[in-house]
This record gives structure tokens, C-alpha cells and sequence, in this order.
């Protein structure tokens, strides 16, 4: 009898930590993908978060045609502190540059990532979320994909909750062009749609613009599914301008926070 109340008892104090346990609120995933505005949340302390994706990009140039398959597009990011993360990246691709009718291909890394965020702005307390992101993409890999000197980038990401459904979300900020030594203007705006829990869509306007371009106004569209907590897998799909259509690219990915 009295084991049988210890069970009783010891069975009653497990259900109950599960219960503490599931009611400590964790919150969601959120990704810099697969919309090319960067998010402007951290990852938070302690986790680590892997984000890769597959992109097949075409595009015409006069008689030239290019086929860019991108393997692998992963940014690990690690939780250093409270609004303060790690970023390292890199992408494996594979191009093919048809002319006439002669075709060469190359394959490998093109780059390597190291940089970091830090979000000086969080919206339950400003009303907006800001944060700020510094990285640097080193000349490692194929030579005739890679950069050719270190090339600096500096991001600042925003974004805000519009209601329960919408959001919007948009990046201003420089990189180095070292193969053309000119400095290149960035900007992107994405507008966010939540279809119902688990589930969300966007619409994005990106570009670039520097001293020897005209900023070009490109898009995409995409999906995002979080069927668990840590987990999201992503679809997306954009052109590069709104008059040619033979310029284009799709994309998907998955992305996983650790621990779980």
C-alpha cells in the first residue's frame, strides 16, 4: 500500500514538472530566410541556429545564358548573449555559362562569412525592432567564383508587427564590391502575411544601386512552414526586375534551432 501511494505520488510530481515544463513559452524560430531582408531579431543565448537552402538562378545577358545551381547556402547562427549573435556562412555552387554554342562550368565555394548581430532595439519595449549587422565575406574557395579581396558588408534591419497577421520588415545598407573596387547600396523591404499558426508568406522589393548602375528594382514571393517549434522549412521564388522575365530564380531551405 505505502508503495503503491509512493507511485501515486511520484507519478502526480512528473506530470506535474511536464506541465511547468510546457507552459514555459518558447519562442518561435525566426529566420533571416528565405526572404533576402535580413531579420533584425538575435538568436537568443545559448542556441545555435542552421539555415540552408538549394537556389537555381538564370539568367540572360544578350546571347549569354547562365545557370547558377546553388547547393548548399547555409548561415550558422550562434546565441553569444542577449541581443548578440555569431554569424558564419558560406555557399557551394555550381555555374554554367552557355555562349553561342560553346559552354563552360565551374564549381565550389565562392565565399566565406564571418560577421555578427546585435539587436539594440527589441519591439515590446520601442515599438520596433532594430538591430544592426556587421560581416566581412573572405576570398575562399574557387578563384573565379570567390571574391577578390576581403569585401565588408554593414546592414540595418528593421522591423514591426502591423497586427496579428501582417508585418513588415526592411534593410538599408553598403557592401564592398572588390572584383569592380566600388561601393555598392543595398535596400530591401519585406512585407510579412500569416496564414494561420505555423504558416507565413511574404512579398519582398530588393536591390542594389552604385556609381556605375542604376538601382534596379528586383522581387520575390515565397512560404514558410514551422511545424514544430524549432523547425521551418521555406519555398520562394523572384525575379530580377519586373520587365524581364528571363532573369529568375527559386529557391527552398530548411532551418533548425538547437537545443531543442
Amino acid at each position: 500500500m505505502k508503495l503503491f501511494l509512493l507511485l501515486f505520488l511520484l507519478n502526480v510530481f512528473i506530470n506535474a514538472q511536464n506541465e511547468l515544463m510546457d507552459q514555459k513559452e518558447i519562442p518561435e524560430i525566426m529566420t533571416d530566410r528565405p526572404d533576402i531582408t535580413e531579420s533584425a531579431i538575435a538568436v537568443s543565448p545559448g542556441y545555435f541556429q542552421f539555415e540552408d537552402g538549394f537556389i537555381l538562378e538564370n539568367q540572360n545577358i544578350n546571347t549569354e545564358n547562365i545557370r547558377i545551381y546553388t547547393f548548399s547556402s547555409l548561415l550558422a547562427r550562434i546565441g553569444v548573449i542577449n541581443s548578440l549573435e555569431l554569424r558564419l556562412g558560406g555557399d557551394y555552387l555550381h555555374q554554367v555559362i552557355k555562349l553561342d554554342n560553346n559552354q563552360s562550368a565551374n564549381s565550389g565555394l565562392n565565399n566565406l562569412l564571418i560577421g555578427a548581430k546585435y539587436q539594440f532595439m527589441k519591439e515590446e519595449i520601442y515599438g520596433f525592432d532594430f538591430g544592426l549587422i556587421m560581416q566581412i565575406y573572405l576570398p575562399v574557395g574557387n578563384k573565379s567564383l570567390r571574391p577578390n579581396n576581403v569585401e565588408p558588408e554593414i546592414l540595418l534591419a528593421s522591423g514591426k508587427n502591423l497586427t496579428d497577421i501582417f508585418s513588415i520588415s526592411a534593410n538599408l545598407g553598403t557592401h564592398w564590391n572588390s572584383t569592380d573596387n566600388i561601393l555598392v547600396f543595398l535596400y530591401s523591404a519585406s512585407f510579412g502575411i500569416s496564414i494561420n499558426d505555423g504558416w507565413d508568406s511574404f512579398i519582398e522589393i530588393f536591390g542594389d544601386a552604385s556609381g556605375n548602375s542604376q538601382a534596379a528594382a528586383k522581387f520575390d514571393f515565397g512560404f514558410a512552414c514551422r511545424p514544430i517549434t524549432n523547425f521551418q522549412v521555406d519555398i520562394s521564388a523572384g525575379n530580377e526586375s519586373f520587365s524581364n522575365f528571363n532573369s529568375w530564380f527559386i529557391a527552398s531551405g530548411l532551418s533548425i534551432r538547437l537545443p531543442h
